[in-house]
């Protein structure tokens, strides 16, 4: 696209940009956290293949611009761009992956021409709780602060992956099963987060969904379960 003349120029660029105001509106009206919708703490890009920014959400945040792009780098060095595939979808609030802190949620997904990859949409959101504490600045450590999301697949070839998340017998590793059937992929991490890595379907199904004991010392066994659907608000 060399040699473009401004007025093209112009009309492509204003079209980006109200690609992903729209996807931010729909963003902040569906959003549960009053952060976003009242805050404006979120962003909506869009990206080249090569991860950089073409164009971001206009009322977002300015600094995501920064952040977004550098996560779906760190992205593709867990799932290569070879392997990605319509219908993907990539998450992490890992800190040094991502914006700085846990409650700010990456997700990003590719963006398909035919069979050619062509670029990636990404979003960034402040959830108000992530399970730690909340803005304490007693804090020493990262886990302190809650759930530690290291990049892994939310979505995986369209097909969402079990809402709750199952434990081994042991303990040792947390689980994230496709729901599409007859699928080889299971994602699973270690509770604390420091790894994830992707195994074979387990033949027993012997991860089940975790629950807690009266004295919070251990888990107990539970039935497994399917993907739960999304709840819908009032």
């Amino acid at each position: 696209m060399n040699g473009i003349d401004p007025i093209s120029l112009e009309i492509l660029w204003t079209r980006l940009v109200s690609l992903v105001d729209e996807a931010a509106a729909t963003l902040v009206r569906t959003s549960f956290s009053t952060i976003v919708r009242e805050s404006n703490d979120y962003a909506v890009v869009l990206l080249d293949r090569d991860c950089q920014l073409l164009a971001q959400s206009s009322l977002s945040i300015p600094s995501f611009i920064c952040t977004l792009p550098e996560t779906v780098r760190h992205f593709l060095k867990v799932f290569p761009r070879e392997k990605l595939r319509p219908g993907d979808v990539m998450i992490t609030n890992d800190p040094w992956l991502g914006t700085g802190h846990l409650p700010d949620i990456n997700v990003a997904a590719p963006i398909f021409r035919g069979d050619e990859l062509v670029g990636f949409s990404g979003t960034v959101a402040h959830a108000p709780d992530i399970g730690g504490r909340l803005r304490s600045p007693s804090t020493a450590e990262l886990f302190e602060e809650g759930l530690r999301i290291p990049p892994a697949k939310l979505i995986d070839g369209g097909m969402a992956f079990d809402s709750q998340p199952k434990f081994s017998p042991d303990g040792k590793w947390i689980a994230f099963i496709s729901d599409r059937e007859g699928s080889e992929n299971i994602w699973v991490m270690h509770p604390d987060g420091s790894g994830v890595k992707q195994v074979s379907k387990d033949p027993n199904n012997e991860f089940a969904s975790p629950s807690w004991s009266r004295s919070r010392a251990r888990f107990r066994r539970a039935r497994p379960r399917t993907c739960a659907p999304m709840p819908r608000r009032g």
